[in-house]
């Protein structure tokens, strides 16, 4: 789940299906959006610098593992290519720059300076160990890693 503002979130479930969820002040709104597969959603990012874009990684192997919509869940693009073929756990947006992407996978972390078209490791001393999550401060530029059984890492970004 991952919250556009105070009254709307985006839902991405195990079995693939993303929902739009808004208050409109006496009433949830539910709306069904596109699925980018049916497989397990393991998260949800929004480009800071445009609503329209949603960004969603999947854990469950058996296709694309990074999808890309630019139109507010209507449609995905799969991104994975390049990257190692092993279950993706998180993705964040640099939010000085959109076109700059991390996801997290079961060995480390990979970086896509172009929208997700190339993927490369970014190890930046990070341990040989599962990343299950990631978060990005704007404000001091740092990117947090969190990994199983190796605690959380703090990554300064230039």
């Amino acid at each position: 789940m991952r919250a556009i503002d105070a009254n709307t979130f985006l839902v991405g479930t195990t079995k693939g299906r993303m929902l739009h969820v808004s208050w409109n002040g006496s009433n949830w709104i539910v709306k069904n959006l596109a699925s980018p597969a049916p497989r397990y959603i393991s998260c949800v990012a929004i480009d800071p610098s445009n609503p329209m874009r949603i960004w969603v990684t999947l854990s469950q192997l058996g296709g694309g593992r990074v999808f890309r919509s630019d139109d507010a869940g209507a449609s995905w693009t799969d991104c994975t290519a390049g990257l190692p073929p092993i279950p993706i756990n998180s993705v964040v947006v640099d939010p000085a720059n959109y076109l700059r992407v991390w996801v997290s996978a079961d060995v480390g972390v990979y970086e896509s300076l172009d929208l997700g078209s190339s993927w490369s490791p970014f190890s930046a001393g990070l341990p040989n160990a599962m990343a299950v999550d990631l978060l990005f401060h704007k404000q001091d530029r740092i990117l947090f890693c969190g990994t199983r059984n190796r605690g959380v890492w703090a990554i300064h970004v230039p």
